[in-house]
């Protein structure tokens, strides 16, 4: 079992057309990872999964996703936070987000969330 949170773009809010781009292509377009705009994402699923790992929880969401989730079938972009590490899901894994500098605007908003 594995308790988690997972962000999605919100296309309206996305001016920049960032949904469903890798790490590489922010990087071509001049930014990454590290330049997300944590306001064009929106927690789209909160809760406990019955997974071990996160490939399962990939399947799981494009699959059959639990009911209480509001957001479409996990993609690229997409932010998956188990416990206090965060990864994006990246063309052919999800890459950790633990080693981010803390002035990444969605990991701070993360971050925030585990205060409150």
């Amino acid at each position: 079992m594995m308790d988690i949170r997972l962000y999605q773009i919100n296309r309206e809010r996305d001016e920049e057309r960032r949904a469903l781009l890798s790490t590489e292509a922010l990087a071509r377009r001049g930014s990454g990872p590290k330049a997300i705009d944590s306001s064009i994402y929106d927690c789209v699923f909160e809760g406990t999964v019955n997974c071990s790992d996160l490939e399962e929880v990939y399947t799981l969401f494009n699959v059959d996703p639990p009911e209480n989730f509001s957001g479409h079938s996990m993609s690229v972009s997409d932010v998956v936070v188990e416990g206090r590490t965060a990864f994006f899901c990246d063309c052919w894994s999800l890459e950790s987000w633990q080693g981010l500098p803390p002035s990444t605007p969605l990991w701070n908003a993360i971050r925030k969330s585990w205060a409150g």
